[in-house]
This record gives structure tokens, C-alpha cells and sequence, in this order.
């Protein structure tokens, strides 16, 4: 089963999309974060000479971003492979827009978005 073409597209994605993140000594130079974010890959910035951990509370947050995308799915799995009753399937997963506030506060609560 692991010869179909579902599972060589996932590999490749797979491939493609490692779970990595890039971690930078210091902020990154404007060019480097409109690539991070061009390509949606987390990175960690250490050494920074802001305390952006202060600063960027849920509340800075709430109040300076507006709407957000957040891909909803059943078990936290976006863009895989869903064996159901003896075939497999590409599932992608729900897109819902919401407030950042609205965000942070089911991130907290551990409320599953559904």
C-alpha cells in the first residue's frame, strides 16, 4: 500500500515541509522573515534584543492583530492520508477565520476547535 501515488505525494510533501524550524542568532534581517513567512515554517530567534516575550502578551496581541486563518481537523493532522472503510483518502483540512483573541482563548482553555 505504501507504493501508491496518495503515498509518494505525501512523502514528497513530507519531504518538503520537515518538521524543522530555524533558529537564528539575533532578529533576522528583513528579507529573512518575508521568507520565513513565505514559506509558513516556525523559526526561534535567540539573543534578541527585545523582550519580546513581555511584550507580545495575549492582550498586545489580541489587540494588534485582527483576523487570523486556523486550520481546523478532527485529530490535528492537516494535509494526510485518512484510510476509511478500505480506501485512503488526501484529507486537507478546514479553514476558519477568527479574532486573534478568539484564537489565543481556546489555545489556553484546551478547547479542540471543531
Amino acid at each position: 500500500m505504501t507504493d501508491t501515488i496518495a503515498y509518494r505525494i505525501l512523502q514528497e510533501y513530507q519531504e518538503l515541509n520537515a518538521e524543522e524550524h530555524d533558529v537564528f542568532d539575533g532578529p533576522p534581517t528583513p528579507i529573512e522573515f518575508l521568507r520565513m513567512i513565505h514559506i509558513s515554517r516556525p523559526a526561534l530567534f535567540e539573543n534578541c534584543p527585545l523582550d519580546l516575550r513581555n511584550q507580545w502578551t495575549d492582550e498586545y496581541l489580541s489587540s494588534r492583530v485582527g483576523d487570523v486563518q486556523v486550520a481546523i481537523t478532527p485529530d490535528g493532522r492537516a494535509d494526510a492520508l485518512l484510510d476509511h472503510e478500505g480506501r485512503t483518502y488526501f484529507v486537507e483540512p478546514s479553514y476558519e477565520t477568527m479574532s486573534m483573541r478568539q484564537l489565543l482563548r481556546s489555545l489556553e482553555s484546551g478547547r479542540r476547535l471543531q
